[in-house]
């Protein structure tokens, strides 16, 4: 139990040269409980809402910060993932205009239900989806297409089968079947996105993975066979890309379902707080080796990002999903690139220029990415703005401040000022 005065002491020093008032003193007595959440609660509020001037805080800032300061605690207090989703609810007003905040809470708490009672995934599992949900905010041009993605049409037709729910339970009794065999044990979806789900099953006794497309026009249909086309043909089986086997088609009543078959990975990679200097420097070379093979061959990427790349039975990293890739025309016949409207990258790992509808892919974009995902394998978050956390606060040497120097140029605003191929990163990496 922290006592009145030492919060106070906490709050002032925050907030120095500025003190708080004593009406604001009188609520205060309602917070001291756990001291650890409030210096917690005081580091937040201290990075979301105090501007300075110099060295002191403006008079403005600190109003906001001690406004917000009582429901920081509040929330601190609460389950953590019921904290994530009232975080995300406070979210929504800097994002989009029209939205209803109740109807949000009740499918986010659904979402969530359904993860630990379907899926049995641990909270800390759970948090990480959310947010990713969080992020996917900004990909959004509404906020029904946001909340859409939580149960979306899976198709136009009259079928019966209209959500993702529907068509999981199908796969799950019915299986699929294709021209070498059937796809059976069908497992519960492992990811979803707005235009595929994907899932685990086994044919011939081996397993697989199923990437199964929704909800699609004509334009997202030949993207997919696109994808898998340009992937079989150009990149089949090279190091460090996901290897698929076979483009099928699922037809259901009047529907059809394309999808394709492939190698089933044992993970996507996550997050490790205890990552180890080694592994670090492992998954960055293993990632340069297939970047710069199709950066060669004319392929950019543009989604990179922790969900889209998986691991596999040897811990090694391999590069999945090329959905939205570029692919340039002067090597490649067939191209099908995005229009308008059509899903543009993650917004925590997309380059500045990606949000511009005019910008021109190349390499470039890729090595932000790249940047971004060093940062998420130390930190467990992205880089936004100004003042980067460096790589050193954790591994504190010779070695990773020369690293620091690599994700610097990597996440310039300018694409120009970026290394300009993985060429250029692999040769600074060989002079650590």
């Amino acid at each position: 139990m922290a006592s009145k005065k030492r919060v106070i002491e906490l709050i002032n020093e925050s907030i120095y040269l500025y003190t708080i008032s004593k009406s604001f003193e009188n609520s205060v007595s309602e917070w001291c409980n756990d001291l650890s959440l409030i210096k917690e609660a005081i580091e937040i509020g201290k990075k979301q809402y105090l501007i300075y001037n110099g060295d002191e805080v403006t008079d403005e800032s600190s109003n906001e910060y001690l406004n917000k300061l009582g429901g920081i605690i509040h929330n601190l207090s609460k389950d953590p993932i019921e904290q994530k989703i009232n975080h995300i609810l406070n979210t929504l007003p800097y994002v989009f205009n029209d939205y209803n905040k109740y109807k949000t809470k009740e499918t986010l708490i659904k979402f969530v239900n359904e993860l630990h009672d379907i899926y049995n995934l641990e909270d800390e599992k759970i948090i990480s989806i959310l947010n990713d949900e969080q992020n996917r905010l900004y990909d959004c041009q509404n906020w029904n297409e946001w909340l859409e993605h939580f149960e979306p049409t899976v198709s136009n037709s009259s079928t019966s089968i209209k959500t993702f729910t529907d068509l999981r339970n199908y796969l799950v009794c019915n299986g699929i079947d294709t021209i070498f065999g059937k796809i059976t044990n069908i497992q519960k979806q492992v990811g979803q996105g707005g235009n595929s789900m994907v899932c685990f099953g086994k044919l011939n006794n081996e397993d697989v993975a199923v990437k199964v497309l929704i909800n699609y026009n004509e334009d997202k249909k030949n993207r997919f066979y696109l994808e898998y086309y340009n992937i079989i043909k150009f990149v089949k089986n090279y190091e460090g890309i996901v290897q698929q086997y076979f483009l099928g088609i699922m037809r259901v009543e009047n529907y059809e379902f394309p999808y394709i078959v492939m190698k089933k990975y044992q993970s996507q990679l996550v997050f490790d707080d205890k990552i180890s200097q080694k592994q670090l420097f492992k998954y960055i070379n293993q990632l340069i080796v297939p970047l710069k093979y199709i950066h060669k061959i004319g392929i950019i990427h543009r989604d990179l990002k922790p969900q889209n790349i998986l691991i596999d039975e040897n811990g090694n990293v391999n590069i999945s999903d090329f959905g939205i890739a570029y692919y340039d025309p002067d090597n490649f016949a067939l191209t099908g690139h995005t229009v308008k409207h059509d899903r543009l990258a993650n917004y925590d790992f997309s380059a500045p220029e990606q949000r511009n509808s005019k910008y021109i892919p190349n390499a470039t974009t890729d090595i932000y990415a790249f940047g971004q995902i060093i940062q998420w394998l130390v930190f467990g978050e992205t880089h936004k703005g100004t003042n980067r956390q460096k790589l050193t606060k954790k591994f504190n040497n010779k070695k990773v401040k020369e690293l620091d120097k690599i994700v610097e140029k990597c996440l310039s605003n300018n694409p120009k000022d970026r290394y300009q191929n993985f060429e250029e990163i692999e040769k600074f990496l060989n002079e650590i």
